[in-house]
């Protein structure tokens, strides 16, 4: 079950960073981590055919197949471990890790609820406590208007959200305002305990804390998780990129999504927000293809072109088709060319997998 080609193929030791997952409406629906599941929405179309002298992938298996035979009867390619990036070379700092690792950040709630007298607690507190200082904006020691409330909760909610643990206010709402307006009315007459029309940092603890509580009783502990993928099964993550395609407000969708994103802020080392030379290229394709390495899915190029030379063509090829495939291609490859060539990548390849 090889990813030749693509997104998913190149050489081994490429450096990745520690990065979280993310998830579909789940534990933190409701409450400062509002929101509830959507309807799924279809990913985007396929890519164009390879352009010439691109080596044709295989395809790999769909959830709705046997994925446990496929992986068995694939090529095997051996595991390796996934490389992480020294926190001091990193675009994401050396911040605390349940700022950019999901399981790590599922652990940190928990721990931080299961010992209040603990360091985890003690975050969880200054977090909230951060949270509503930035909303108050009148700084007079209370929310009491529609923007600031507004702002307290989706600045809490954007942690779990970066994770796929909370949806986002349109996958719940969509384009009904008014509905959003009536929840978040609800939701401050709850909080208001004192009945003055305004929220204290008091009552605001209060609230997150035991919303919080009740959420981390309904925590996945088995969803992947691409920062500590060498942990999950090769039929598991097939499984888990078929979902990924089926509806973007899908945990597994946004956790692909953070996935690709990224790996594509750390291949750009001129820090301008495009992919400007093959050189470039060149990482971002390979630290996207430490993933399914991770797992053993995905060969080395060795086992992909004949020779440097012929990878060398590949590659600036496949840039060509990425920097041309929206209208007034100009300049190099900016993120968007390469989310919507990596989805539809993937989205052929489990097409052609379930035509076997």
């Amino acid at each position: 079950m090889a990813f030749r080609a693509g997104p998913f193929a190149g050489t081994q030791g490429a450096a990745v960073s520690p990065r979280g997952g993310v998830g579909v409406a789940g534990p933190f629906a409701g409450g400062p981590f509002a929101g509830s599941q959507a309807a799924g929405v279809s990913p985007r179309g396929f890519a164009p055919a390879p352009a010439a002298g691109t080596p044709r992938a295989t395809g790999f298996a769909s959830a709705a197949l046997n994925t446990a035979q496929l992986v068995a009867a694939a090529t095997p390619y051996a595991r390796q471990a996934q490389k992480k990036t020294d926190a001091s070379m990193s675009p994401w700092g050396g911040g605390c890790p349940w700022q950019y690792d999901k399981t790590a950040f599922k652990k940190w709630l928990k721990a931080a609820i299961d010992q209040p007298k603990g360091p985890e607690r003690k975050e969880l507190y200054g977090f909230l406590a951060e949270c509503f200082l930035d909303a108050d904006a009148d700084r007079d020691g209370f929310i009491g208007t529609e923007h600031g409330f507004n702002f307290l909760l989706d600045k809490a909610a954007a942690m779990p959200r970066r994770f796929g643990l909370a949806p986002s206010n349109h996958d719940v709402y969509g384009t009904d305002l008014e509905a959003l307006r009536t929840v978040r009315r609800q939701m401050f007459q709850l909080m208001d305990t004192k009945g003055r029309g305004l929220i204290g940092l008091e009552q605001w603890i209060e609230f997150a804390i035991a919303h919080i509580k009740q959420k981390v009783q309904e925590i996945n502990w088995t969803t992947i998780d691409f920062c500590n993928l060498e942990s999950a099964g090769a039929d598991d993550f097939i499984a888990f990129l078929n979902k990924a395609l089926q509806a973007k407000d899908s945990e597994e969708y946004k956790s692909l999504y953070e996935f690709l994103f990224k790996t594509f802020v750390e291949a750009d080392p001129n820090q301008s927000g495009d992919i400007t030379s093959l050189d470039q290229m060149d990482q971002l394709i390979e630290q996207a293809a430490a993933a399914p390495r991770a797992l053993g899915l995905a060969p080395p190029a060795n086992q992909t072109y004949p020779n440097a030379q012929a990878m060398r063509q590949a590659r600036q090829a496949l840039m060509d088709q990425m920097i041309s495939s929206s209208k007034g291609a100009a300049g190099g490859v900016t993120f968007d060319k390469f989310l919507n060539w990596a989805l539809s990548h993937i989205a052929v390849k489990v097409n052609e997998s379930m035509r076997r």
